[in-house]
């Protein structure tokens, strides 16, 4: 299992998550704010 945790604090509210160093999978990406929260399916091949 990897976890990563990120506090972006750009108004821009993008960021980029490297996964070229990780395994092929599925990865779930879930991004959450005071408002919002939103669960990404991410599959690596």
């Amino acid at each position: 299992i990897y976890t990563q945790e990120q506090t972006i604090e750009d108004v821009t509210r993008k960021t980029e998550i490297d996964l070229s160093k990780q395994q092929t999978g599925t990865y779930v990406v879930v991004i959450e704010s005071e408002t919002v929260r939103k669960t990404f399916k991410i599959i690596r091949e």
